[in-house]
């Protein structure tokens, strides 16, 4: 990508608009997420690649399954009882 600059106006919220061409070449959304700092006399604003959970999420998922095994399961009768012993 070649370098190019562009203009814009930090409004009275310290909101900068990022340009519709370079939205879409950096492939920027809505909830995108970006990195602000400051580098000697410029501020730098980077795009935050963040990987989906998905699979991250599943390998937990199993880690628990197998902590779990086991275990004794409550149903959901049992948590209501116990949760009333405590209040009582």
């Amino acid at each position: 990508m070649e370098e190019e600059r562009e203009i814009t106006t930090v409004r009275t919220k310290g909101q900068i608009v990022i340009s519709q061409k370079i939205r879409q070449e950096l492939q920027i959304k809505p909830n995108t997420k970006l990195a602000v700092y400051e580098k000697i006399d410029k501020i730098v604003v980077a795009k935050i690649a963040i990987p989906p959970l998905g699979e991250e999420l599943k390998g937990l998922s199993r880690e628990i399954e197998e902590q779990d095994k086991g275990k004794k399961k409550s149903t959901s009768k049992q948590r209501v009882k116990k949760r009333a012993r405590k209040v009582a």
